[in-house]
């Protein structure tokens, strides 16, 4: 859960390094070939190429607010249910060692989303 939320808050901060940092493994290289880069580029040379601008917290609506879905929680892997573009996404965030990465690429939109 602080992994989604940090990603969302360095967003807003423009904070492009952090965004990479706190995603996942399958998200960082989709991010590194969208800016033009090898799968494998390093962060910063990601960032670089990044264009997250203080302020954009449209991606993120704050009216719900995200939640851990406990019935799909595993040791390695959890569920976030929270809105991005305006609907319910259900948002895998992965363990990758000792901390919490956000695997974007796997958002799905939540299906009960309207219950």
């Amino acid at each position: 859960m602080i992994a989604f939320e940090g990603l969302f808050a360095a967003m807003a901060r423009g904070d492009a390094e952090r965004v990479h940092a706190l995603l996942g493994p399958a998200s960082r290289q989709a991010l590194a070939e969208g800016v033009g880069l090898a799968p494998d580029a390093d962060g910063s040379a990601v960032a670089e190429r990044l264009a997250v601008r203080p302020g954009w917290t449209f991606i993120v609506d704050r009216s719900h607010r995200a939640r851990v879905d406990p019935a799909r929680a595993l040791a390695e892997r959890r569920i976030v249910i929270g809105s991005l573009a305006g609907r319910l996404q259900a948002v895998p965030v992965i363990r990758v060692g000792e901390s919490w990465r956000v695997e974007l690429v796997e958002a799905r939109p939540k299906p009960d989303a309207d219950s």
